[in-house]
């Protein structure tokens, strides 16, 4: 039996997320496709990797995304954790955590609100938060085919960086916000997804980050799919010490409910 799914538990959950030691980072293209049904529902995404002899390395991955849905509202919390050591060193920790709401208003476009929360060690971000909005406009969309969605915003963030070089400090700024998302249905259970985002510091255009996240997922069963994912994260001025770009690949399963 499921409990009603409301924006406050939604806010619960990411709460509770951020009160753990997992950490992490998740798609996003669960936000902008895949047509909810009504009521909760979501997907639960998980990998593990164990390697020992000449090479000792562990990690662990976790993701979700859940959602509401009812009429032309929905609410989406998207969680993800990741850690991971090699040769007994820890080289990966980090967490996220997005809430967003997309009203839709016209049959082809909506209205977006959504908060965001994060932390990466090894890019030495101790906490970022943001808060921002905008509108998303359906380009494109065919059932059993593909969709194209483009959306256009801004969000206020707060950043703090770790104290290991002299640019340690708070940031408070207004970032632009901008996506183009791109859906091909390769057959009934197979599909590609590519998302590309834009993010410039208002009054600044050289300050800017782009993200690029690109999948492939393919339905095994009814509830079970397999997911092939590359990121390409560039940040144009960095943090001292971390490199402007920063890219993974990951397999891992999938399973809906």
């Amino acid at each position: 039996m499921f409990y009603r799914f409301t924006p406050a538990l939604l806010v619960t959950s990411v709460l509770f997320v951020l009160s753990t030691n997992a950490q992490a980072i998740v798609s996003m293209e669960g936000v902008h496709t895949s047509k909810p049904q009504e009521g909760f529902s979501g997907h639960l995404e998980f990998s593990v990797s164990n390697s020992s002899g000449n090479s000792e390395k562990e990690e662990y991955t976790l993701g979700s995304r859940l959602q509401w849905h009812q009429g032309e509202m929905t609410d989406f919390v998207l969680l993800s954790a990741d850690y991971a050591k090699s040769g007994g060193i820890k080289s990966s920790d980090n967490a996220f955590a997005h809430l967003r709401h997309i009203q839709q208003f016209q049959p082809r476009t909506a209205w977006e609100a959504f908060l965001q929360v994060e932390k990466d060690q090894f890019s030495r971000l101790e906490y970022r938060g943001l808060a921002g909005g905008g509108l998303r406009f359906t380009l494109f969309e065919k059932e059993n085919s593909g969709a194209i969605f483009f959306g256009l915003g801004a969000y206020h963030s707060e950043e703090r960086i770790d104290k290991s070089y002299a640019d340690a400090g708070t940031e408070t700024l207004w970032r632009g916000n901008s996506y183009l998302l791109l859906q091909y249905q390769l057959s009934p259970n197979a599909a590609l997804m590519s998302t590309s985002y834009y993010q410039p510091v208002s009054g600044n255009p050289d300050d800017y980050r782009l993200l690029e996240q690109a999948a492939l997922k393919v339905k095994l069963t009814e509830r079970l799919s397999l997911v092939v994912s590359y990121d390409l994260r560039f940040d144009s001025d960095p943090p001292l010490g971390v490199e402007k770009r920063d890219s993974t690949f990951k397999t891992s399963f999938a399973v809906t409910f």
